[in-house]
């Protein structure tokens, strides 16, 4: 713990280290891939398709397909109808000309739509308005005029004005009549920005589990190839090796031939945890963005108003990590932290990234090792380095969970 107001030194980037290998490189080339959107001008747009569905009618065949065939469940998910033709996989109704007709789509989130794409896949043309539902319940025309896709399949792609409501139900509506044939529907997506306040949480925790799917593919990948370079190194050795062979005479045995490969194998398991670890570090620090985001938000609406205001919050929080209320000594710390960390005045960075440290210690007394060792990583890099710094580190007894934790003793090292 301290409290103690030391110059400040250079603020660190939070978050960065350097790619240790090709692998890690790509590995984090597809974690920024998944935080960053394909079209710059869809940022921030939540895109979905339907999870359920329901029709004005729906084909059936007088039993004689799969119950399911042509029926609205066809227009749930991602399109999966790849070929142009009346296909059992999209959604087609009872009549082929027989006026008008609509779909209705349910999807998870709620979102102030700006965008439908509809995957039309037989007899394109024919969809004339797309509506929204309220939260009363009311529809409203998002939007209305002429299908001018002529592809099949293909998208009739549609943007307009978000509407003021937010709405996970939308209608698509067909005039039948105005394209002969049967005009078969495969898939609608939905497009627009979550309501305020709802989006951090859902987009946080859809990024989390695409990372953890993707960090859990590519290391079991990594740790095939490596168990299988092991094996071969194995059976290179085994086949060298005789029953009789003993070493003779006073002479030491010759270095094996795979020593060389036994500590090339060492040491890509040894990168390989390294990325590991760089790999979990991230997950943590979105997990930490989403459960501070009310912290963060509050600091940067609400930061204190000046150098007083900001030693009688530090002494406010010291107070309650000294009564051993580390609930709220945290959360404060964390605050300062969040409001301070950015700011051109380095008096007020040296506050910062003493609340950061204070932020470690009452974790390490809390026994949450993980985010304590966290937090001592971000009080370091935010400036809390200095040589008297480290000595402070070392003698301070709040750290004493933490002393033979690898992350600590490597945090600790050369310093």
């Amino acid at each position: 713990m301290t409290r103690r107001l030391i110059p400040a030194v250079a603020l660190c980037s939070l978050f960065v280290g350097s790619a240790r290998a090709e692998e890690s490189r790509s590995i984090r080339h597809d974690l920024r891939g998944i935080f960053r959107s394909q079209d710059d001008k869809e940022q921030g747009l939540l895109k979905q398709w339907a999870h359920s569905a329901k029709a004005s009618s729906e084909f059936d065949g007088q039993g004689e397909q799969d119950e399911e065939d042509w029926n609205a469940i066809q227009a749930c998910g991602k399109p999966d109808t790849e070929e142009d033709g009346d296909q059992a996989t999209a959604w087609a109704s009872m009549d082929p000309d027989g006026g008008e007709e609509w779909l209705e789509l349910t999807y998870k989130h709620e979102i102030r739509p700006a965008r439908v794409r509809v995957h039309e896949t037989f007899n394109p043309g024919a969809v004339v308005k797309i509506e929204g539902q309220d939260a009363e319940k009311k529809w409203h025309v998002l939007w209305k005029g002429k299908d001018t896709n002529e592809e099949s399949p293909g998208y009739l792609d549609v943007s307009f004005d978000p509407p003021a409501f937010a709405t996970r139900v939308i209608r698509v509506t067909l005039d039948t009549e105005s394209v002969e044939g049967w005009n078969e529907i495969d898939a609608v997506q939905l497009i627009g920005k979550p309501p305020a306040g709802t989006e951090t949480a859902q987009d946080k925790e859809e990024i989390k589990k695409n990372i953890l799917a993707m960090v859990k593919k590519r290391l079991a990948e990594e740790r095939a190839r490596i168990l299988e370079q092991i094996g071969k190194l194995l059976d290179e050795e085994l086949s060298r090796q005789k029953p009789a062979d003993k070493p003779s005479g006073d002479k030491p045995p010759a270095p094996a031939a795979g020593d060389k490969k036994a500590r090339e194998i060492e040491r890509k398991l040894a990168e390989l945890d390294e990325q590991r670890d760089e790999l979990l570090h991230d997950l943590r620090a979105i997990k930490r963005g989403t459960e501070d985001a009310k912290i963060i938000e509050d600091a940067r609406k609400n930061p204190p108003e000046d150098g007083q205001a900001i030693q009688e919050e530090f002494q406010e929080y010291f107070q309650a990590h000294t009564d051993e209320e580390f609930k709220d000594s945290i959360k404060g710390f964390k605050r300062l932290y969040y409001a301070l960390h950015d700011s051109d005045n380095r008096g007020m960075r040296r506050f910062a990234a003493m609340s950061a440290y204070n932020v470690c210690c009452g974790y390490a007394l809390s026994q949450d090792k993980e985010q304590s060792l966290d937090w001592l990583e971000i009080s370091i890099k935010a400036g809390f380095n200095s040589a008297q710094d480290f000595a402070h580190m070392r003698q301070d007894t709040d750290l004493d969970s933490l002393r033979q934790e690898r992350r600590y003793l490597k945090l600790m090292a050369d310093r």
